[in-house]
């Protein structure tokens, strides 16, 4: 009985174990800093992990954005799904599901990876008010010269 009640134990902690994956770190210089507004897993599927950060209106650029997604990715290493839904004012990323009060302007860019499926983009607004889809960079596909 002791023997199948230690094999329980230690299968559940080896599960446990496995189930965290590799500790994710963001290094330092990597650029593209956001504040952080809400962070939830999804518990319909496993490692799919969904964000609303802000960042600065000045930072929504090419350059910026794409130091932002190294800085997600290193972050959050063991997702094989990452949402984020980017706006450039605190009070409008709080307020998001609140469709009366929220100043929908505010919600600038929306980044993906699906690691499954291969997908992984931006899509932002150069300017408030404009489509949040208005830019695409998708990082698959190759940069022509």
């Amino acid at each position: 009985m002791r023997y199948w009640l230690f094999l329980l134990l230690f299968l559940c902690f080896c599960n446990l174990c496995v189930a965290q994956g590799k500790k994710c770190s963001v290094p330092k210089g990597i650029g593209g800093k956001y504040k952080l507004v809400s962070e939830s897993y999804a518990s319909s599927i496993p490692r799919e992990v969904h964000l609303e950060v802000v960042i600065k209106p000045e930072n929504f650029t090419k350059e910026y954005l794409t130091k932002f997604r190294k800085r997600i990715k290193a972050k959050y290493c063991n997702p094989d799904y990452i949402f984020a839904v980017i706006f450039d004012n605190e009070e409008a990323a709080v307020k998001h599901y609140d469709s009366i009060t929220a100043k929908m302007d505010s919600w600038r860019a929306n980044y993906i990876f699906d690691r499954p499926l291969g997908e992984d983009n931006i899509t932002f607004s150069t300017k408030p008010g404009n489509s949040n889809k208005e830019i695409v960079i998708d990082f698959n596909e190759p940069v022509l010269d």
